[in-house]
């Protein structure tokens, strides 16, 4: 439970595939997850694996954030480290991947003040039938609260809402995604 203050932390994947994220609690009424995902949809074509936030995992909220690039993690193959700055003085969090910076969003609401906390799946969901091979038991390797870099505190001190990311171009719309529920 982070219930004040700033806070930097890491989780080390043995490997990731689509869905794979941390989940921000204590927000509001919809998740706040960063997510691994592949962009494309809808008919558009898939051109590689990206990373992004979504607010609410039932209607597909997704935003990508193109800071963090394409491809800069591998579906079910290399080890993934996705870390977050949860900042409970300005009331937002900061998402990194594999030691890339990505943007800084401001939560919604006031629920957050009491606290938030910081969730993952605790281990392997049955994804061997999927890939056609057995995955093991345990996907986290580690969790960490190493020092925070200093690209991540520079991204964590312009934080945005959602809206205000659009808008500049540091978050945009994955294919096919609504993205109502951000703008709030």
């Amino acid at each position: 439970m982070v219930s004040s203050k700033t806070y930097y932390v890491e989780v080390r994947f043995a490997y990731a595939w689509w869905g794979t994220g941390l989940e921000i609690l204590g927000v509001g009424p919809e998740l706040c997850r960063f997510a691994l995902d592949n962009n494309g949809g809808d008919g558009v074509p898939q051109t590689g694996h990206v990373a992004g936030l979504e607010r609410n995992i039932i209607d597909g909220f997704f935003l990508e954030m193109p800071s963090l690039g394409v491809d800069s993690w591998s579906y079910c193959q290399d080890p993934v480290t996705m870390s977050v700055l949860v900042d409970l003085v300005q009331g937002c969090a900061t998402f990194g991947l594999n030691g890339l910076a990505g943007p800084c969003v401001r939560f919604s609401g006031d629920a957050w003040r009491d606290g938030v906390q910081i969730a993952t799946p605790p281990g392997c969901f049955p994804m061997a039938a999927v890939v056609g091979r057995s995955l093991g038991g345990r996907c986290v390797i580690s969790c960490a609260t190493p020092p925070t870099p200093p690209s991540m505190r520079e991204t964590a001190s312009h934080p945005m809402t959602a809206a205000e990311h659009l808008a500049a171009g540091s978050l945009r719309t994955a294919a096919g995604a609504l993205i109502a529920s951000f703008l709030d």
